[in-house]
């Protein structure tokens, strides 16, 4: 799960699954209100002096502080190895988290200490002298901090909230305690309890820090910051993630995947336009499998989390044509299935031989590419009756003969630089024409190839040459013709215009980009805004993703991967 997502978080939190060993659930500290929080910024310095606690207390190998603790919640986790003099070779072995004592009482301590300092100022901040703007950022600032430890002790204390969201964690104070509470303590709380007292704290903190406050401090705590830890914790909440065939069936079995459930690839195709409260599922069912193979072709078998760009590279790599025109496409195995992805004359169904799938009932079933469906980038496993599929893995048959697609686009033309005809160079070549067009997520955020090329009657070709003499077009089966949407686009005048924050990309009329800030809603106006123009002056309605399952319409954080 963190190997997937990990870039977008503001603040990189860990996760470790710990049980307690004799844990004393009561907050030993406790904050005196009468001396510390008559103004403002005097509350201020108890946030400040919680931070301190956390950075400088117990901050080494033995006695585990907040630097300690992301250490080891890095260290358990798959995409992490340290072999160092004083690292560790398996999870197991790590013991910095239980301090000098031998338990891990430690960094249980740590947090409830912090917390307890957090709950008074949040008992007394109202009352505190001062702006009611700074009362509003300083209350807010402590509820994100809260909401962070309680995010620690979540991840930290109990297993996943998927695995087993009543399992017992840790108790929940959201006041600051006196002698009383402190005596009786409160019972450990489940850890979807854990869980949701974070994102509760999260989300009224984003209501309370005003928008147009900037940290000055790497200690404090703006919306960015906020936005970053809430992110994690919906995730660790939310997030579920399988590695087999029979991890899947298990959980299926455990009722562990409920509704409403959205299972995604790489994160590719998703724009989010409003909150998406179900569960997220994910693949990590890795390997390629040859299955059959001859003097003429090979059979492979692919899991269906493997990188979609691994698996060309893998048959480049390995002499099998195919896959070639599809370099660089965004996503996992698993969705090119259900997708049906296609560049540069090529489609995925030409390639599949056969789908596998378990369902919401835990039965496997294999679907041969005839009963998959599949039509230009769609197939039955995007109809709402079988959302509950789950692919595992892709069978595919590749040529070991020599075989290509180059009568597309400018392949033909970018070849017409390299001195021989190769696997590797056409992969190369296919590589450079989608960077020289396509913006990099990681630095333009975008929506990818957002429309859809309209297929039409070849009467209505016919009736715009007469206008448009070098329309450009495909001809399809059954006396019907591809349009390609960006030529439309472009001839309207779209191409690098903006409407508010998104714009329609300078170098890809398909292309819609951020400018910054913009949201899922902004994405769309756009969309619409370019579909009227290109009805008005072609008289064809230009599909978007977001009406052609291309696009996932789900959340209002314009969140592109």
């Amino acid at each position: 799960m963190k190997t997937i997502f990990k870039y977008i978080f503001s603040v990189a939190l860990g996760s470790i699954m710990l049980t307690s060993c004799d844990l004393d659930t009561i907050p030993t500290t406790y904050v005196d209100a009468g001396s510390v929080f008559g103004k403002t910024g005097d509350a201020e310095k108890v946030l400040n002096g919680g931070w301190n606690y956390l950075m400088e207390t117990f901050n080494s190998y033995a006695n585990p502080g907040y630097g300690a603790m992301l250490r080891a919640n890095d260290a358990m986790g798959s995409d992490v190895v340290l072999n160092t003099k004083y690292g560790f070779r398996a999870h197991n072995e790590f013991t910095a988290i239980y301090g000098k004592g031998g338990t891990n009482t430690l960094s249980w301590l740590l947090a409830y200490r912090v917390i307890n300092d957090y709950n008074g100022v949040l008992d007394n901040i109202d009352a505190a002298e001062g702006t009611q703007i700074d009362r509003n950022r300083i209350k807010g600032q402590a509820l994100a901090l809260r909401g962070f430890l309680y995010l620690h002790l979540a991840s930290c204390y109990s297993f996943a909230i998927d695995k087993d969201p009543d399992a017992v964690c840790a108790p929940i104070y959201t006041q600051s305690t006196d002698e009383t509470i402190a005596a009786e303590g409160k019972p450990a709380s489940s850890v979807s309890e854990v869980y949701a007292q974070s994102i509760n704290d999260l989300e009224e903190a984003l209501e309370l820090i005003p928008e147009t406050y900037v940290r000055d401090a790497k200690h404090k705590i703006d919306n960015e910051v906020v936005l970053g830890i809430l992110s994690r914790a919906c995730l660790y909440a939310r997030f579920l993630e399988y590695s087999s065939v029979e991890e899947l069936k298990k959980l299926i079995v455990q009722g562990a995947i409920v509704t409403p459930f959205l299972h995604i690839g790489g994160g590719s195709n998703l724009l989010f336009t409003k909150d998406y409260d179900g569960l997220i599922l994910h693949s990590r069912i890795e390997g390629i499998e040859v299955t059959e193979e001859d003097e003429h072709s090979v059979s492979v078998r692919v899991g269906a989390g493997v990188v979609w760009d691994d698996f060309v590279a893998y048959c480049v790599e390995h002499g099998w044509y195919g896959t070639e025109n599809l370099s660089l496409i965004p996503g996992e195995v698993g969705a090119s299935a259900v997708q049906n992805i296609g560049a540069y004359g090529v489609e995925v169904k030409d390639l599949i031989t056969a789908v596998e799938t378990v369902n919401i009932q835990a039965e496997e079933r294999v679907y041969s590419v005839e009963e998959c469906g599949y039509t230009y980038r769609n197939s039955i496993f995007k109809r709402p009756e079988n959302k509950s599929a789950f692919v595992t893995y892709v069978r595919f048959r590749l040529s070991k003969k020599e075989h290509y697609t180059l009568d597309y686009g400018t392949i033909r033309q970018e070849l017409e630089k390299y001195p021989a005809l190769t696997l590797s160079v056409v992969r190369k070549v296919i590589i450079d024409i989608r960077e020289s067009k396509l913006p990099d997520p990681k630095v333009m955020g975008n929506a990818g190839s957002f429309f859809m090329n309209p297929i039409v009657p070849k009467e209505k070709l016919e009736a715009l040459q007469q206008e448009y003499p070098r329309i450009p077009y495909y001809e399809l089966a059954e006396d019907r013709v591809k349009i390609p949407a960006g030529w439309m686009i472009d001839q309207c005048g779209w191409k690098g215009k903006a409407l508010g924050p998104a714009a329609v990309h300078d170098k890809q009329a398909l292309v819609l980009v951020n400018l910054g800030g913009a949201k899922g809603s902004d994405i769309l106006a756009l969309s619409d805004a370019v579909r009227a123009s290109v009805h008005e002056k072609f008289g064809i309605d230009i599909p978007s993703g977001s009406q052609n399952s291309n696009i996932l319409v789900i959340h209002n954080l314009f969140f592109i991967f």
